[in-house]
């Protein structure tokens, strides 16, 4: 009976020890606000959901088997999704493991690896051992009110693309954008560099193009992703983890698909957004 209630009410958190050792290092480098929110949060997170051999950990605070968002606890930066901190494991095998916490409009919400971290292990299981944490960084402030995910609707810049996209948007500094993408681990293609010091994202005809602070990592197929672009129904237009060319996919919903696009944003664009007008017209010639 109490495993039960404390499955419902959720009093118990299951994270791993090198989880719990990350977590804490992380908070030791917040001011003493951000810190009790960082514990509240942490305290109240009763499910800890692991994918792709564990290189995505998620956070759930759940009540009644729905995820539960309590404003008390909630950091005042809403941005939708941020880099909160890095850092680098080092195992008792000698290998290194670079890892991410994110947060989700004010909420602590994953983990992600670059590399699935079983590889740290040497002798002792991966939910046993304590590697060494090295090179931990605050990357976003969760106290900063930031109001720039309000993004303000601009006249449509010379680009490239003006003859698809409907709204475009207020650039960010130069010195914002150059913080973003110190934190991407890879190459963007250059052409989406330039479009994003004119217009921060844009929106056309079923599709999205995420401003540079909107960039969000996924893990698909074992490989992480950086998403540049969304279409509606059909899939997204990103670039790999890691990687030193810019090289663009595309990465399909229904059919799980990975598509290289070549390293041109406009050319990928129109690209995918010929392939979504034949899926969206019945045509199978995918």
């Amino acid at each position: 009976m109490p495993n039960i209630i404390k499955n419902i009410f959720g009093h118990k958190s299951h994270f791993y020890p090198y989880e719990t050792e990350l977590l804490n290092k992380v908070k030791s480098l917040l001011n003493k606000e951000a810190q009790n929110l960082f514990q509240r949060q942490i305290d109240m997170v009763n499910k800890v959901q692991r994918l792709s051999n564990n290189k995505e950990v998620n956070l759930y605070r759940m009540r009644f088997g729905k995820p539960t968002f309590d404003d008390s606890i909630r950091f005042p930066n809403l941005i939708k999704e941020a880099i909160l901190a890095k850092a680098c494991f080092i195992g008792e095998s000698g290998k290194a493991v670079k890892i991410k916490i994110w947060l989700v409009q004010g909420y602590i919400f994953s983990l992600t690896f670059d590399r699935a971290p079983k590889i740290l292990c040497a002798t002792s299981a991966l939910k046993d051992i304590l590697p060494t944490i090295k090179d931990v960084k605050i990357i976003t402030d969760p106290m900063n009110e930031n109001k720039s995910h309000n993004k303000i609707e601009i006249d449509i810049p010379r680009i490239e693309i003006k003859d698809i996209v409907a709204k475009a948007y207020k650039f960010l500094l130069p010195t914002e954008i150059q913080s973003a993408l110190d934190v991407i681990d890879a190459k963007l293609p250059n052409d989406y560099i330039d479009l994003i010091y004119k217009t921060n994202g844009a929106n056309g005809k079923g599709f999205l193009i995420y401003g540079i602070k909107e960039i969000r990592e996924i893990i698909f197929d074992s490989r992480s992703y950086y998403i540049l672009a969304e279409f509606e129904g059909f899939g997204i237009i990103a670039v790999e983890g890691e990687s030193n060319n810019g090289e663009l996919y595309l990465l399909q919903y229904e059919i799980e698909n990975i598509k290289p696009l070549g390293i041109s944003f406009e050319r990928a664009l129109r690209e995918a957004l010929r392939l979504q007008q034949i899926l969206q017209n019945g045509n199978n010639l995918l």
